[in-house]
């Protein structure tokens, strides 16, 4: 429902801003090649896999921006499930950078999945917000702009510096006007 309507809002912005900012590269590898990978990769199951495969569409997307985002969020999502920190990192770096509240809050959630499997960065990060403040207030645009530069300067291996910030630029750029 809502979550498939933001990814594919979400998938259009960072795709024009990609287009702007880093250009289109061109790979060799066919798309054959590339589904075979996938299915060996989610037939083993193995979260490491899924997480580094998933890294690799964000990065070369030899199938299309679109199509390697979702593949690669669907990635994140198998190897969370199985408790993988690095895809509990990514997926909440990602849905906090939503300019939806619901995808937000999923991005807590996963923050707090990490911090529940004692990852040091997501119960830093969860340590230092102002809870009473966000129950009074709710998610106002000081506090995602907050949590956005928490997860820019955290430097963790798992939180790339600048992975979303030209789409975080743009919703405060929207918010301001």
């Amino acid at each position: 429902g809502n979550f498939k309507i933001e990814i594919q809002k979400m998938k259009r912005c960072i795709l024009l801003l990609l287009l702007f900012f880093v250009g289109v590269a061109s790979y060799a590898q066919t798309n054959k090649e590339e589904a075979a990978k996938l299915k060996k990769i989610l037939k083993a199951n193995h979260p490491k896999d899924m997480y580094k495969y998933a890294e690799y569409l964000l990065i070369n997307k030899p199938n299309g921006f679109e199509k390697d985002l979702e593949t690669a969020i669907d990635l994140y999502k198998k190897a969370a499930e199985q408790d993988y920190i690095p895809a509990l990192m990514a997926l909440a770096d990602f849905c906090v950078t939503s300019d939806n509240l619901d995808q937000v809050y999923l991005g807590f959630k996963y923050l707090m999945e990490a911090c529940d499997n004692l990852y040091p960065t997501a119960c830093e990060i969860l340590g230092r917000i102002d809870y009473k403040e966000l129950k009074e207030k709710g998610i106002t645009t000081e506090f995602r702009n907050w949590l956005w530069n928490e997860f820019e300067n955290a430097k963790d291996p798992y939180l790339r510096p600048n992975r979303y910030k030209a789409l975080r630029d743009s919703y405060r750029k929207a918010l301001a006007e």
